[in-house]
């Protein structure tokens, strides 16, 4: 829910549908039905008719790894039947001239290899700015990045943002909408008409060419992406990138914030006094994230739940940024009345960046306002109006991501143990 400043969180910012389109490849691809988007669709966008006249039709090379097939405005990539155990990749990119602000729009469907339970097909969209930068939106399952592409006598990828999770993004051959609408200082890509993920990045001003990739990793099973209904041009309505994207919910109610988070190994249960959201199993942690993923942040809420200073500190909550494929950085209080802030990543798991006993922290069974702000390299945490940490960390690269609340549970779980209400997300631009 996008909620304005001093408002309820009832409706959103500005007016959406959410679709998830079911529409399945028997053999073709359906056209997904046109939907409201988040931004006007853009009325004068230039067609690229995917037929074989067009450069992104051109036949590959007998000795390519992937064939290439284009028919009925839709053109169909899938892997040799002989590929070799090798990382693999094709690009295809046409010239273009446009200046920012433009939107891109692409229908893509991605459809599993035979008999592979996961879809690993990894395809996307190219851009490349007239400083000779390509930038690269890599799509994989329900994951998505933004890469900076370098080409010598192979391509080398450099993460610019961080692989993130979608929930808007389908899977086993379910076509995508996919739009990004660029603007001097950033990117907004939406997925099904959602607002995914924005990402400040200069394209220089104008890209000269556009195009569409596959790749597979060497232990990876490619089955076939389909790219139909490619257009871009001009961006005249650029309003929703003009001011700071903002989240709040009292949390009072369920208004879908965490409507795609799964809650089901947590109380999660919404009454006049917030969102009661502990873990069911003693110990036990869980994380509830918002979309969408950002690059800078703040993340604000108030949690209540005893502090005993003289007690245990196994039960805490608190605050997550950035949350990625690749980890994220969380800011908890104990009920000990101590405060922790951690980097948790896949190959070291809350590695401890700072804790301490704090006064701002109120005991008893009180309220506690919490923020957490992930701006650059900076984590900057705030007790009761106090900051209390300030840290600079570059280890593991987490960049961009979701932001939400964390919980973990004590010895004797119960639903009334951590409540958290007023839950505010905001973009920071530096």
């Amino acid at each position: 829910m996008v909620c304005l400043v001093g408002q309820a969180c009832t409706s959103q910012q500005i007016p959406s549908e959410k679709i998830h389109p079911e529409t399945t490849i028997e053999p073709a691809i359906a056209p997904i039905t046109p939907t409201e988007s988040l931004i006007e669709s853009l009325p004068l966008l230039d067609q690229i008719t995917l037929q074989p006249e067009n450069p992104l039709c051109e036949v590959e090379q007998a000795d390519s790894a992937f064939n290439l097939e284009c028919a009925d405005k839709m053109l169909n990539i899938h892997q040799n039947e002989n590929r070799r155990r090798m990382d693999i990749l094709m690009q295809r990119m046409v010239p273009a001239n446009y200046s920012t602000p433009f939107s891109l729009d692409i229908t893509i469907t991605s459809l599993p290899a035979d008999g592979s339970e996961i879809d690993e097909n990894q395809y996307g969209i190219l851009l490349l700015d007239e400083e000779g930068v390509k930038y690269a939106i890599r799509f994989q399952g329900s994951y998505f990045d933004l890469e900076t592409w370098t080409q010598g006598d192979e391509v080398k990828a450099g993460e610019q943002y961080n692989m993130s999770y979608s929930p808007f993004l389908q899977t086993g051959g379910t076509s995508n909408q996919i739009q990004l609408t660029c603007t001097d200082a950033l990117c907004d890509l939406f997925i099904n008409t959602e607002f995914t993920g924005r990402f400040p990045v200069d394209l220089g001003g104008k890209i000269i060419e556009i195009g569409i990739f596959t790749a597979s990793a060497w232990n990876e099973q490619f089955g076939q992406v389909f790219f139909q209904d490619f257009s871009v041009g001009a961006a005249e309505n650029t309003a929703f990138q003009s001011s700071l994207f903002q989240i709040e919910d009292d949390l009072s109610t369920d208004h879908a914030t965490f409507s795609q988070s799964g809650l089901s190994g947590a109380f999660n249960i919404y009454d006049a006094d917030g969102f009661h959201f502990s873990p069911l199993i003693p110990y036990k942690y869980y994380s509830a994230k918002v979309n969408p993923s950002l690059a800078n942040g703040m993340v604000s809420a108030v949690v209540h739940m005893e502090i005993d200073p003289s007690g245990s500190s196994s039960r805490y909550a608190g605050l997550v940024c950035r949350s990625s494929q690749d980890g994220m950085y969380m800011a908890v209080i104990r009920a000990d009345g101590t405060y922790s802030v951690y980097r948790d990543t896949p190959t070291h798991p809350f590695a401890l960046l700072a804790e301490r006993k704090s006064d701002a922290i109120f005991s008893g069974t009180a309220d506690n306002a919490l923020k957490l702000e992930c701006v650059g390299n900076q984590i900057n945490f705030y007790i009761n109006g106090i900051q209390v940490e300030t840290l600079t960390d570059t280890r593991y690269g987490l960049h961009f991501g979701r932001n939400g609340l964390f919980t973990k549970a004590g010895g004797e779980p119960a639903p009334d143990a951590i409540i958290f209400k007023d839950l505010v997300i905001e973009e920071i631009r530096e």
